[in-house]
């Protein structure tokens, strides 16, 4: 099944959630057709990395994003940061509930006509609780 083969390739890719902030001179070239950025320099970035097998945090920033005096920058970066984490756990519950009705439709076809529709060999549903 072509469909059960493309989720598992992306679940075992997607592994890392890479949040990257960088502030200084950008450039947007041909917004309507799908722009082209270039950053100017100098580059003050922040990086945050999440492993999210391992749940690992790795972060690294430019001492300006640890400013007392103004932590808007690190605020920001943080609230990205938690954005992304939030599109994660959204994408994963979605993607559960698809594997489910997928699952679901596979057990119909069964059902049905006794064959298991294009299945690798070994891989078989969950048991329905």
């Amino acid at each position: 099944m072509a469909l059960l083969d493309d989720v598992v390739n992306a679940l075992r890719h997607a592994v890392d959630l890479r949040i990257i902030t960088t502030v200084c001179d950008v450039t947007l070239d041909k917004f309507e057709e799908g722009p082209t950025i270039t950053l100017g320099s100098p580059q003050k970035t922040a990086v945050t990395s999440v492993d999210l097998l391992q749940g690992d945090i790795k972060n690294a920033m430019h001492p300006d994003f640890m400013s007392k005096d103004d932590p808007s920058l690190r605020d920001f970066h943080l609230q990205q940061v938690k954005l992304g984490q939030d599109i994660v756990a959204n994408n994963l519950r979605t993607l559960v509930e698809l594997m489910e009705r997928v699952w679901d439709k596979i057990r119909d076809h069964e059902a049905v006509t006794g064959v298991q529709p294009g299945i690798q060999p070994g891989i078989q549903p969950p048991a329905k609780n």
